[in-house]
């Protein structure tokens, strides 16, 4: 069996920090209801320069592209 997700989060959460442009590692849901773990990165511009897992324990990886709101 598995570990829970928010074992599998905390464990890798640091090193997935690590890495330039990651913003966020949080956990969520795909569209079929099944958890993942979702990691936030900055802009398409930082995603194109990175190398993520696509599945961390078992979990998938799901990348959410985090673009910062600016006033105007």
């Amino acid at each position: 069996m598995p570990d829970p997700i928010n074992t599998v989060r905390i464990k890798h959460q640091s090193r997935l920090m690590a890495i330039p442009g990651v913003v966020l590692v949080g956990i969520g849901q795909n569209n079929h209801g099944q958890s993942v773990i979702v990691v936030g990165v900055e802009s398409l511009e930082e995603l194109a320069k990175i190398t993520l897992p696509e599945e961390l324990d078992g979990y998938p990886v799901r990348v959410q592209i985090m673009e910062t709101i600016r006033d105007q």
